[in-house]
């Protein structure tokens, strides 16, 4: 079975909030949801407790971040040359 592309409708779906008048639910979905379905997912996964799943979110959300940051200055870095 192929794995499901969610980030792609999740995108599409706030796209067309967006446009339709309704930004501020889109932020709110593209804020909250891919925290809960990392939550969700590693819970589900591994069987992890509230606790295991919970922490392991905060910090696979603040490595996430932290690569983000790292490659926007990298380009901006690469943009100045």
């Amino acid at each position: 079975m192929p794995p499901r592309q969610s980030a792609p409708l999740l995108i599409v779906v706030c796209t067309l909030l967006g446009l339709g008048g309704m930004s501020a639910l889109a932020v709110t979905l593209l804020l909250f949801v891919p925290p809960l379905h990392m939550f969700l997912q590693l819970r589900g996964t591994y069987r992890l407790g509230l606790f295991s799943s919970l922490w392991r979110t905060v910090m696979l959300l603040a490595i996430a971040g932290t690569a983000f940051l790292l490659f926007v200055v990298f380009i901006l870095v690469m943009s100045i040359r």
